[in-house]
C-alpha cells in the first residue's frame, strides 16, 4: 500500500467506525496478525483492512447484544422475584389485620 493508500483507509476507517477506541483498532491488528480473519497471502490493501474492521464490528454489537440480554434477563428475574415478595408481604399483613 502507498502513503496516500494508508491515509485513505486510515480516514475511512474513522468515518465508518467512529466508535471504535485505540483498544479496539490495536485488537483487530493483533488478531489480522494472528490469521483471525484469514490468510492475506502477501496481500494487504484498504478493502482487506476494511474486511477485518467490519468483522470486529460484527462481533462486537453480538457480544454487546448478547451481553444486555442476559442483563435484561437478569433484571426481569429480580423484578419477578421482588414483586411476588412484595405481593406476599402485602398479603400477609392484610391476612394478619
Amino acid at each position: 500500500m502507498t502513503d496516500l493508500q494508508c491515509q485513505e483507509t486510515a480516514m475511512l476507517i474513522i468515518e465508518e467506525y467512529p466508535s471504535l477506541t485505540i483498544a479496539d483498532i490495536n485488537l483487530i491488528f493483533k488478531k489480522a496478525k494472528l490469521g483471525k480473519y484469514g490468510s492475506m497471502y502477501d496481500r494487504l490493501d484498504g478493502q482487506m483492512i476494511l474486511s477485518w474492521f467490519e468483522k470486529h464490528f460484527d462481533e462486537r454489537c453480538a457480544a454487546a447484544a448478547n451481553l444486555s440480554m442476559r442483563e435484561a434477563d437478569r433484571f426481569k428475574k429480580y423484578l419477578r422475584t421482588e414483586s411476588f415478595e412484595q405481593i406476599t408481604n402485602l398479603y400477609e399483613k392484610k391476612k394478619f389485620k
